[in-house]
């Protein structure tokens, strides 16, 4: 991830391809925005360019941490 540039996307299929626990997936979309990369998760439809996106991201982390599903 290291070759990403500002104002790249980075398209994943699926959550779990970026990342094993929610801490680390955290991390990585916190970095990716900070170097203003959009994050694009296709099969949970999140893209982190959209405030909807970050809500969505932020709804499912807390369901995760709860082991809700």
């Amino acid at each position: 991830m290291d070759y990403l540039r500002e104002g790249d996307k980075l398209v994943v299929y699926k959550i779990d391809r970026l990342a094993r626990s929610t801490f680390d997936l955290q991390k990585i979309a916190l970095d990716l925005e900070e170097r203003g990369i959009a994050l694009v998760i296709i099969k949970e439809q999140i893209d982190f360019s959209a405030p909807s996106g970050k809500l969505m991201f932020t709804m499912l982390g807390l369901l995760l941490s709860l082991n809700v599903i």
